[in-house]
């Protein structure tokens, strides 16, 4: 058996694991927080600046300071994220020690 052989295999076995991560990462529909990810040139007084200008509240900072997990306490709060420049969201539960700061011990 070649290499060749098993390449259509292994490509569908990739676009399986994408869409499952793809599907897995999405925040889930009636979700009250969501992980924000802004462009890495922000820093985090412009990040929170963004999430208050949008109506969001910050319920707490990610690992890297473009990153923040926001409350959604109004549907439109979403749409308002991604006028004000947010580049994908995610569950927060799914990627929940992802986007948080490790502390010193």
């Amino acid at each position: 058996m070649r290499v060749r052989d098993l390449a259509p295999a292994m490509m569908l076995v990739g676009v399986c694991i994408f869409w499952l991560a793809v599907a897995t990462l999405r925040p889930q529909a009636g979700q009250s927080q969501v992980g924000v990810v802004f462009p890495p040139s922000l820093t985090g007084t412009q990040v929170l600046a963004r999430i208050a200008d949008a109506g969001g509240r910050l319920v707490r900072e990610g690992a890297w300071p473009f990153i923040a997990v926001v409350a959604l306490d109004r549907p439109e709060t979403l749409a308002r994220l991604r006028d004000r420049g947010v580049l994908f969201t995610v569950n927060p539960l799914a990627l929940g020690s992802c986007l948080t700061r490790p502390t010193a011990y």
